[in-house]
């Protein structure tokens, strides 16, 4: 497929800029709903280019997707060719119907479970050199691919990646963290000059033990967050508790007091489709109001196939925004009408000053990094005070 022409995405104010104007992503993260997370060795072109031209049909314009690591390295510095060529085919298919890519590279944590290029035999991602190395050069190879292929928003260096080992990843300190982001963003940065670079972690990354957090996060232009209501280590009462609503925006303005934060996975589970909509449109828009740079919803459709890691986790396969038959759930129309507000009429929108700021006294123990990470007995004050402030109407921002 022929190139296209990319944009050039910077960021100022904390919000994305697009060829130098104000730019709000929304859109989805990705899996053909008949493969699930094998869509690279059961590679069907034809029906990618059709949900990508519903996607861009319905007013979206982001597509989320994963590189599977042990489908694009075989072997230790061995690259597969044709999972390669697919990679450009899948961005210039995306870029046909003007969607900007946001792929997540390192995949290995899935839903919950592992999907590891087997030579890797359990060695640690973190201290071992030949690992660093192993990293360095596939993450060089991706951004080289997709360089000219697409229109590429930025790169997450990998999904939740710290969940591979969390015994791993929870034992590196603040100086160990910046200098694995800063070898990865360095090496993506060499082989696509001018690319974004973040990386993506759950509500631990904010409330956790481990120092893969916003506030050392100086090697990335920005940091990828993601909260659902029924994974959180405070008592949250269901997901149509104000709560809930208020979870993600909590996180986005954590997150923003160091770095500008892409909400990058939204969704929520164990609901019905009612209440999945209120939750939607009300957290969506919370996250804008707090400063996100943009909104990428889990997830595009449900899923027909079983494959892993569906056998497993079978309640994954039924949180997409459309059903397996191909028809909108309620939540649908609800993040319609948000992406027509994000991207037109609220296009530009950046909080103003807050004449309240809340200080947290930093609290770090070594541990493992986890969903649930309680971060001490302390880990709700954060939250806690900005409900009191929000329900007494004060603006507020977190201080860094």
């Amino acid at each position: 497929m022929s190139p296209h022409p990319a944009h050039r995405y910077t960021l100022e104010d904390g919000g994305f800029l697009r060829d130098g104007e104000p730019y709000f992503s929304v859109g989805f993260n990705y899996h053909p709903s008949h493969t699930g997370c094998d869509y690279w060795r059961d590679w069907d072109p034809e029906r990618l280019d059709a949900d990508f031209a519903r996607m861009a049909e319905l007013g979206f314009n982001t597509v989320r997707f994963f590189v599977f690591w042990a489908d694009f390295e075989p072997e230790p510095g061995v690259y597969d060719p044709v999972a390669t060529e697919r990679l450009r085919a899948f961005a210039s298919l995306a870029a046909r119907h003007r969607l900007q890519c946001l792929p997540s590279l390192l995949t290995i944590w899935m839903n919950g479970q592992r999907f590891d290029p087997p030579w890797r035999a359990g060695r640690d991602l973190w201290h071992d050199p030949e690992m660093t190395e192993r990293q360095l050069g596939f993450v060089r190879h991706v951004a080289g691919a997709l360089r000219d292929a697409g229109d590429v928003l930025a790169y997450d260096l990998g999904d939740e990646v710290i969940h591979v080992d969390g015994a791993a990843s929870g034992s590196l300190g603040p100086e160990g963290v910046r200098r694995w982001w800063g070898l990865l963003a360095g090496a993506v940065r060499e082989a696509h000059p001018g690319a974004l670079v973040l990386q993506a972690n759950e509500a631990s990354a904010v409330t956790g033990e481990h120092a893969f957090r916003p506030e050392h996060a100086e090697p990335l232009d920005l940091v990828g967050l993601h909260g659902f209501p029924v994974w959180t280590p405070f008592h949250m009462e269901s997901v149509a508790s104000p709560k809930a609503d208020s979870f993600v925006p909590y996180l986005v303005r954590r997150g923003r007091a160091h770095r500008p934060v892409l909400v990058d996975e939204l969704g929520s589970y164990g609901c019905d489709e009612e209440t999945a909509r209120d939750y939607l449109r009300a957290a969506a828009h919370g996250a804008l109001a707090a400063g996100a740079c943009g909104v990428i919803v889990w997830c595009w459709q449900d899923f027909t196939t079983e494959r892993k890691p569906y056998a497993l986790r079978p309640n994954e396969r039924f949180v997409g925004l459309l059903r397996a038959d191909g028809t909108p759930k309620p939540a649908m129309g609800a993040f319609r009408e948000f992406a027509r507000r994000a991207t037109g009429e609220l296009s530009g929108f950046r909080p103003l000053p807050a004449p309240v700021g809340i200080h947290l006294l930093e609290h770090r123990e070594e541990g493992d990094a986890g969903y649930l990470a309680s971060g001490g007995s302390d880990a709700a004050a954060g939250f806690y005070a900005a409900q009191l402030l929000q329900r007494a109407h004060l603006p507020y921002a977190f201080t860094s």
